[in-house]
This record gives C-alpha cells, structure tokens and sequence, in this order.
C-alpha cells in the first residue's frame, strides 16, 4: 500500500463525530473509528461478523472506504472473509498509521502536506458567514474578505479558532504561534499571506486556479 503523510493518517485514525456516518453492527456495537471496528473483530461471534461479510458483500470494507476515507486499505480489505485475518490486517494498519501520524517531515514534504486541503467535516473550518474552509488559500481569503464581525467570532479575547485550526487540522505549528501574537484582521492575513509564499516556494505549489470556493454545507453543521 501507499505511504501517507502525517495529516492523511491522522484523517484515517479520527473518531467520527457525525452518528449518522458511524457504523452499527448487527449485534448493536457502534463502531466510530478503527480501533472500535479491531476491538468489534476480536469480540464479536460468527454470526455477527458474517451478516456484514460473506461472498457477496463486505460492509466493513465499504464503510472503511466511504466514511473512515482509506480507499487503499478498503481495497486490501475487501476480499478479507475471515474474522482473525481481518483483525490482524486492521492491527497492522492502525500501528502503520499511528506511526506515520508522528512523523516529522521536513522541506517539500512538509510545504505539501500543509497545503494539502481538508477533506473530512472535522478537518473542515466553518466561518461565521458560512463559509467552508479546507486550506490555507481559502483561509486567507477568509481573513481578508469577511467582514469584522464574522472575523471576531473566531478571534476575540478569548479564543483564536483559526489558530487552532491551523495547529490541529493544517498542522503548521509554526504559522499557528505566528497567528497567536497577530493583533487584528490585516495582520493574521499578512501573516497567512507571507507563509503561503513560503509554502508555495518549497513545495512548487502555486495557488490552484480559479475562484475560491465559498461552500455551504447542511444546516446542522455550525460554525466553530
């Protein structure tokens, strides 16, 4: 299988928050993420497990796929029919993604993997005027096109949500302290700006084309 970066294999090891996307097995487990589905493998009966694999179906592998978004490891699941062999296969995978989501990249691949757009609910930064953030690019548009009170619902006195988002989802600490001390809206963008040239040099990445996407989700996804 491929190697992932940092960011992809934290994506594949989150918890799901939205229920509706969690699996619920036919002995009434509810399975969030990968370690509930190993611990379901290594629990469960024969009967639970084959009414989700058999010859012509394999829900596990389809919800790995669909919801958990590890499309490489899915495809190395799907012909899996045993329960012990699936558990196994699934241990391996979760240790090779705990392993590379503490790795610590340097030069391009490092400017690559924070330019790298979201692409999960959790991943995503929903602004006050509705907006659906995935990068970085989209972020500094953000910062320099809302309007001041869209901007203070992310960052007043007490909070500063584009920072943490920065730290927890783009993973750029270092961006993230920068934004930290930034005292109001044109020095974030100025300081988003000047990173994003960085950024953009090391890893040979210009700024996709086109308009920046100002999406809007359901409406039971709130802003932060």
């Amino acid at each position: 299988m491929k190697s992932v970066s940092p960011k992809t294999a934290r994506r594949y090891l989150r918890t799901i928050g939205d229920e509706s996307r969690h699996f619920r097995a036919h002995n009434g487990t509810v399975l969030r993420n990968l370690w509930d589905l190993y611990a379901y493998l290594k629990g469960c009966d024969e009967e639970s497990f084959r009414h989700h694999v058999d010859g012509s179906k394999n829900d596990f592998a389809a919800w790995v796929r669909e919801v958990i978004t590890d499309e490489d490891f899915a495809d190395f699941l799907e012909f899996c029919i045993a329960r012990g062999a699936m558990a196994n296969r699934l241990l391996g995978r979760i240790n090779y993604l705990v392993s590379a989501s503490t790795q610590r990249l340097v030069g391009p691949k490092k400017a690559e993997m924070i330019l790298e757009p979201g692409r999960t609910h959790e991943e995503l930064f929903i602004t006050a005027d509705g907006r659906v953030i995935r990068d970085l690019w989209e972020m500094v548009d953000f910062v320099k096109t809302s309007k001041e009170e869209a901007y203070a619902h992310h960052v007043n006195e007490l909070k500063n949500d584009i920072a943490g988002w920065v730290e927890d989802m783009v993973l750029d600490t270092e961006l993230s302290e920068q934004i930290k001390k930034a005292k109001n809206k044109d020095e974030t963008h100025a300081i988003i700006s000047k990173r994003l040239k960085e950024l953009e040099k090391l890893a040979s990445a210009p700024k996709p084309k086109g308009d920046v996407y100002h999406l809007h989700l359901a409406n039971k996804i709130k802003p932060i």
